[in-house]
């Protein structure tokens, strides 16, 4: 035979082509793959096949296979040894189709896939009815197979310039980008537990990262270690970019996963254009504070946190209820430990604000440090706890401070207008409560 069949299931460019076919020696019959297991492409070959292939997974390197003695080598693409090797393999095999058994094959193990991310380019903050079909899929492929889901959101809402200038970390300046960021927090997050109780997987993690807000560097950073990065075809060129910038820093690239879709139809719930008649410039902060128990980090506390480090140009404060006042608390065995809700917040803030200095601490009343440090500038807060904002600053009134300005959060109060429409108001599954209840039922069951 005067070819080898060669899978491809990396999203390789015509010039990697090039190379692969110059490092075989052999013709390659080409058969593209996209985002296929290698393990379960291996295992799905007809069992009369006996003709060596090759299996290109990896953009360093690609494995033979050769069914005729069940076994399988990878060989690195970047070593000359291995390159050697590899078109000395090619140049002794026999690619004839001789009918024989295939064996089960002595692949090495594949770890189990546990972090999915899924980018999402939003230069305006407005997301289409496409795209949000693209992004409730994901969650569902997510759910599936038992990963935790990050988006990884780009946006021309805040440029490189722009985060980091003389007078600080760029935050939320005008009443339009209060709202429109916090309606779109909210309708992907609210998305997210919408899809997860669906598919009867309440718990499901996931989290909204900004990626103007973090370092030039960090998609090459060895702090990720993403399973599957999902994306709609004409933002694959940019993850192509990450996973070379990747290569060059001897880190494994990451598998992308195309998502179909469609061409863009109607933009829907995060476009706020007529909400605000005009455009009110707002102070910005130096720091800003919220507070809360923080038990089982779910969506709410997600979009609080975030919109609170979008609030600031330096510092945020977060006041973390002590497990000495939460004792009358219904299901209060199934709350989790102070230092452990503590760290379970500073990760997360750590995660999608890194440059920002936060300050994390246990709050044994309803104050906190709100009424001990007079530097803190504003207070974000829920339309439910909006009455404690105020008594706030009745107490720091009393003590001469200046008074914090309230920036309320509408999006996970019970009584706003749901982004998925009337019957989709699920504010009161993203509770606490309702989480400690659930974790009592299923203890119960088992």
């Amino acid at each position: 035979m005067d070819h080898i069949d060669c899978y491809v299931t990396i999203h390789a460019d015509e010039s990697d082509l090039k190379t692969l076919q110059e490092y075989a020696e052999i013709p390659l019959n080409l058969i593209n793959e996209p985002g296929t297991d290698t393990q379960q492409l291996i295992t799905s070959q007809p069992p009369q096949r006996r003709s060596t292939y090759l299996v290109w997974d990896q953009h360093e390197s690609v494995i033979l296979v050769n069914p005729s003695t069940s076994s399988s080598i990878r060989y690195q693409l970047s070593n000359e040894n291995d390159k050697e090797a590899l078109s000395s393999q090619l140049s002794t095999h026999k690619f004839d189709s001789v009918t024989q058994q295939q064996e089960s094959l002595p692949l090495p193990a594949k770890a189990k896939a546990t972090k999915y991310a899924l980018y999402l380019d939003l230069p305006t903050l407005q997301l289409d009815d496409n795209l949000l079909k693209v992004f409730r899929q994901v969650i569902v492929d997510s759910i599936q197979d038992q990963c935790s889901l990050t988006v990884l959101l780009n946006t021309a809402a805040i440029s490189v310039t722009q985060q980091r200038s003389a007078a600080g970390l760029w935050s939320i300046q005008t009443e339009k980008q209060w709202t429109e960021w916090q309606t779109l927090l909210g309708l992907l997050y609210m998305t997210q537990v919408q899809v997860a109780y669906s598919q009867d997987s309440p718990l499901f993690d996931m989290t909204v990262m900004v990626l103007p807000l973090l370092d030039d560097d960090y998609m090459a950073s060895t702090k990720l270690d993403f399973d599957t990065l999902f994306a709609v075809h004409d933002d694959v060129p940019i993850l192509n970019a990450w996973n070379a910038k990747r290569q060059s820093a001897r880190l494994a690239p990451f598998p992308v996963r195309i998502i179909t879709s469609s061409p863009n139809v109607n933009t829907i719930s995060s476009n706020t254009d007529g909400l605000i008649e005009k455009d009110h410039q707002l102070k910005t902060f130096d720091k800003v504070v919220v507070g809360g128990t923080f038990d089982h980090l779910h969506a709410g506390h997600k979009i609080l946190l975030t919109m609170t480090a979008l609030s600031s140009t330096r510092a945020m404060v977060v006041g973390v209820t002590d497990d000495s006042i939460l004792q009358s608390k219904k299901h209060h065995e199934w709350i989790e430990p102070t230092e452990q809700r503590i760290e379970q917040v500073r990760q997360f803030c750590k995660k999608i604000r890194p440059d920002m200095i936060y300050d994390i601490v246990p709050i044994f009343d309803p104050y906190g440090p709100t009424i001990t440090d007079p530097t803190i500038d504003a207070l974000v807060c829920s339309q439910e706890t909006l009455k404690g904002g105020h008594m706030v600053n009745d107490e720091r009134e009393k003590r001469n401070y200046s008074i914090l300005t309230l920036r309320v959060i509408d999006v996970i109060s019970a009584t706003s207008d749901s982004a998925l429409g009337n019957e989709a108001n699920l504010t009161d599954k993203i509770s606490s409560t309702w989480i400690r209840n659930y974790l009592a039922q299923q203890a119960q069951r088992n």
